[in-house]
């Protein structure tokens, strides 16, 4: 497999904190889609890709500020790709238009065959560079995140996010939290601390969802 980024002279422009984050998933029909220094890229045998667009642009229509974003990347029982990153939202003020504030927070996209990015809710979570989703059936998805502690929420179609639910309060080394769904409707966190990788199944009945 040869990803769309390996040129050691764009590398050498990445390190220290500057190191591109990057998303991979295949979607149903087996093509290979990452997400990788603001570009989105597709490939049928993971070798020769095609650079699909730019996602840092036109805010209305596509996710924003994607340079420096962290991304996670999967898709749907519809087959369309389902995107979770970290950006600035910017809110202009109805009695001055010309000021502008920003909130730091995480975006959820769906694109559909279309190619038209469609932006479901952006959650004011603050800065998290750890997260993953997934879906649980063709109408909710659950999404974890990570700093200092372990939370997930659920995204409904027709209600929008769920309040958090708290998995982990403190945690003093980095993780990485990844979630699945199971068959009867229970949830898996993963997540890596000083004791290792730490695995909980989550009833959303029992959390009030």
């Amino acid at each position: 497999m040869k990803l769309p980024f390996t040129n050691k002279g764009d590398i050498s422009r990445w390190r220290g904190s500057h190191i591109p984050q990057f998303a991979f998933a295949i979607d149903q029909k087996d093509i290979f889609w990452v997400i990788a220094q603001g570009y989105l890229f597709c490939s049928e045998d993971a070798n020769q890709w095609t650079q699909v667009e730019l996602l840092k642009t036109n805010p209305e229509k596509k996710p924003e500020n994607m340079w420096h974003a962290s991304y996670f990347l999967t898709h749907d029982q519809s087959d369309r790709l389902i995107l979770l990153n970290n950006f600035f939202k910017y809110i202009r003020q109805k009695e001055n238009p010309s000021n502008v504030e920003s909130e730091y927070g995480i975006g959820l996209w769906s694109r559909d065959s279309s190619g038209r990015w469609n932006n479901q809710e952006f959650i004011n979570e603050g800065y998290i560079t750890t997260f993953s989703i997934t879906e649980i059936n063709s109408h909710r998805l659950v999404a974890t995140f990570g700093t200092s502690k372990v939370s997930l929420r659920t995204y409904d179609k027709g209600q929008g996010w769920s309040e958090n639910i708290l998995i982990e309060g403190y945690l003093k080394d980095p993780m990485h939290p990844s979630v699945a769904a199971l068959p009867n409707g229970q949830i898996v966190v993963a997540y890596s601390c000083k004791e290792g990788i730490v695995t909980k199944l989550v009833n959303l009945d029992d959390s009030n969802d």
